[in-house]
């Protein structure tokens, strides 16, 4: 990775999330594995990868990690959500945005 894609990509911009191809394409040539510096989430955005790393479950996991114990969420998952929450992004919640 050459120039770091953090000062080219934002992807809780308004812009990027009504049209986020350029935002992808940013990603998948500069930093196709890319950790959102906001959640610390990572975005893999090429397909050979997404299929490797969804058929490896050695390796990967769709357990969560971020769990302390099996009912309490960790400090960081709380952040990762409070990040959502702010930005209207909590699957199944419909918050009301000034139109």
């Amino acid at each position: 990775m050459s120039d770091s894609p953090e000062a080219k990509v934002n992807l809780f911009d308004a812009e990027t999330q009504r049209c986020p191809y350029d935002a992808y394409k940013t990603l998948r040539d500069e930093a196709p594995v890319y950790q959102c510096p906001a959640t610390g989430m990572y975005v893999i955005t090429r397909f050979d990868d997404v299929r490797h790393i969804l058929t490896d479950t050695e390796h990967f996991t769709n357990e969560t990690a971020y769990l302390t114990d099996a009912t309490e969420p960790s400090p960081r998952a709380l952040a990762v959500r409070s990040t959502f929450e702010q930005e209207g992004w909590v699957p199944g919640e419909n918050p009301q945005r000034p139109g």
